[in-house]
């Protein structure tokens, strides 16, 4: 019934999801000039472990809807996405890693932010991985009464089958990256910090998750 329904749709109704982790020293962006030959060399990095997922919707046609971050924690002390795009959302975890309570929470960001609404009567189409928080009853429950249909692809594949994997997750590291080290050059003696973190992937992301790149 899902494949009738989509096949007489627009693309716009059809959507992946996909999270991926970024980590304040894990530089690489910025090319370093050194001797030939030379067995180690010198650069600026963060010395810090700071950490956070980011969880990413893009659609068929090329579109997305502000990301969702999730932070190392157990209570908010701050407005960590201040400087990020306007409707992004945050949420803390322990290990700053998607949970089954963290899921039906960005689903219900996702249905506030599509374009055209989400509802029982308008359904919309989600394609993700098997990660457990995605198959919980809770989920599947909040997503039916939503009206997202979960479609998932099939275990040990994503890495061929799931498109941010693919096309966008590559560049949006590299941008990251660049945005890190440039950041770090800037702001010396300062440790980069939550806010940091997501103001950076929020650069990031603009740079490399175009409507053609998607």
């Amino acid at each position: 019934m899902v494949q009738r329904f989509y096949e007489k749709t627009s693309r716009d109704h059809i959507w992946n999801a996909d999270e991926t982790g970024v980590r304040a020293n894990r530089s690489g962006g910025v090319k370093v000039l050194a001797a030939r030959g030379a067995r180690s060399y010198y650069r600026i990095v963060p010395n810090n472990t700071e950490h956070m997922t980011v969880l990413v919707a893009i659609n068929a046609v090329g579109g997305r809807i502000p990301g969702f971050y999730i932070f190392k924690g157990e209570r908010r002390m701050q407005n960590w996405i201040a400087d990020c795009e306007v409707g992004a959302a945050f949420a803390i975890s322990k290990k700053a890693w998607m949970t089954d309570n963290l899921w039906p929470q960005w689903l219900e960001h996702f249905v506030k932010l599509v374009l055209g609404g989400c509802l029982p009567t308008n359904h919309h189409a989600l394609i993700v991985d098997g990660h457990r928080s995605h198959v919980t009853k809770v989920a599947l429950d909040t997503a039916r009464m939503l009206g997202v249909d979960v479609i998932l692809l099939p275990a040990h594949t994503s890495h061929h089958m799931q498109p941010l994997d693919i096309a966008c997750f590559g560049p949006y590291k590299r941008y990251f990256r660049q945005c890190v080290d440039e950041h770090t050059l800037g702001h010396l003696g300062h440790e980069v910090n939550c806010q940091d973190l997501a103001q950076l992937s929020s650069r990031a992301m603009a740079m490399a998750l175009t409507p053609t790149n998607i």
